[in-house]
């Protein structure tokens, strides 16, 4: 007679994007022109997913616009780590801040739905911007 063992080994990963430049979650000032460029990586995630830049809110999609992006993606046995690089340039500064996300494009999985958001403060007197940054935890992704 033989024993046959079924293990249905599971683990966790969360999946937060950050933006290079700052440490971990919490606030951070990066040194930044009106034009400039945008780092957002996401790493050990599974399945393979495509990271994009928006504005919180549609109506300040049109006070910058990103050109010249570049994904880049890793495999790391099953998991993946994805950098997207944008160019950035302000189209006119009508307003102090705006918020930017850094999400996963298009998905309809609950755990794969966060983002981090930047800040892009526009301080006065100075042609710099100050970028504050917060993120939204997921659920946690459980991947079999």
């Amino acid at each position: 007679m033989s024993i046959v063992l079924l293990i249905n080994i599971q683990f966790v990963v969360t999946a937060v994007p950050f933006v290079h430049g700052c440490t971990g979650h919490s606030y951070c000032v990066l040194d930044a022109e009106t034009e400039g460029t945008l780092v957002c990586s996401l790493n050990g995630i599974r399945p393979k997913v495509l990271l994009v830049w928006k504005t919180l809110h549609e109506g300040d999609a049109s006070l910058i616009s990103f050109t010249n992006q570049q994904v880049e993606v890793r495999s790391i046995g099953e998991v993946y780590d994805i950098t997207l690089t944008s160019t950035y340039q302000m189209q006119e500064i009508r307003k102090d801040r705006i918020t930017l996300e850094c999400r996963i494009s298009e998905s309809n999985i609950p755990a794969l739905q966060s983002s981090t958001k930047i800040d892009i403060i526009f301080s006065s007197g100075k042609d710099c911007l100050l970028l504050d940054i917060f993120s939204q935890m997921p659920n946690k992704i459980i991947l079999k």
